[in-house]
């Protein structure tokens, strides 16, 4: 786990004034690889908002988004990959975060990733949960969530600087990660398109096309990984995944882009 945070530096980060940020792009390194958010980092009131599952999968915690209760669940794998060593909670337009007590992780990871059973659990463990106040309430950008900077540092835990002459937030994780780790753990939580890499595909499906009980627990988007010169008759889930289009990202774009190879 990464324990270290720099509190004083993420409070003269939102004390900063906006008009300084406004002359300067924000820029973001992760272990001293500068990285591109999608969308990017913006100042509201004087703070500085980051993707939220940008920031924290690079990092390696991966990201639950409750669609209809607006919550969201950050957690932390243990390192033997049997339980969790962390999990943290936010509800989109609540100033305050909860960290969640190491006696309810085992509960929560063994509800697994069905919504329902991981709500219930959650519920449970607020009661006991140690609250954090929020500068600024996490809110919805572009159809991601956002949330200041300086929650990242309370809550993730990681060593922060700020480099005023190159107007850049250094994020440095216990672990450097490779792109293609990075890339694995996205596309594992199936993050949206932006930040995905090749040679993995990306198949739409319609609601409709969905067996019941698959429904609420099933991506609008799901990954596939296939040869190029090959078209897929696999059914998963109860969808023939025939029946969608297939997506190759294109590097040099940085866009998803319809393959003709598999369409």
């Amino acid at each position: 786990m990464k324990k270290k945070s720099m509190a004083a530096l993420a409070l003269a980060l939102t004390c900063l004034p906006g008009l300084v940020f406004g002359q300067k792009d924000l820029k973001i390194q992760m272990n001293g690889k500068t990285v591109e958010s999608k969308p990017a980092a913006f100042v509201e009131n004087n703070r500085v908002l980051v993707p939220l599952r940008f920031v924290a999968e690079n990092l390696d915690y991966q990201v639950t988004w409750f669609h209809t209760s607006q919550e969201i669940l950050i957690s932390k794998e243990s390192p033997d990959q049997k339980g969790l060593d962390r999990v943290i909670y936010l509800k989109l337009g609540q100033k305050e975060a909860f960290v969640l007590a190491q006696e309810d992780l085992d509960a929560i990871y063994k509800a697994g990733t069905e919504e329902k059973h991981q709500r219930e659990k959650i519920s449970q463990a607020l009661e006991r949960a140690k609250k954090i106040p929020l500068d600024v309430k996490p809110v919805i950008r572009e159809e991601r969530s956002f949330v200041p900077l300086r929650a990242v540092v309370e809550l993730l835990q990681e060593k922060i600087s700020w480099d005023q002459e190159s107007y850049t937030v250094k994020i440095q994780g216990k672990e450097a990660k490779t792109d293609e780790e990075i890339a694995y753990t996205m596309l594992y939580t199936k993050l949206s398109s932006d930040y995905k890499k090749p040679p993995y595909k990306l198949f739409v499906v319609e609601a409709d096309d969905l067996n019941p009980p698959i429904k609420t627990n099933f991506y609008r988007f799901d990954l596939v990984e296939d040869h190029p010169s090959h078209r897929l008759t696999l059914v998963r889930y109860g969808v023939d995944l025939n029946k969608g289009h297939f997506y190759s990202y294109d590097v040099s774009s940085d866009q998803w882009i319809l393959d003709p190879k598999l369409n």
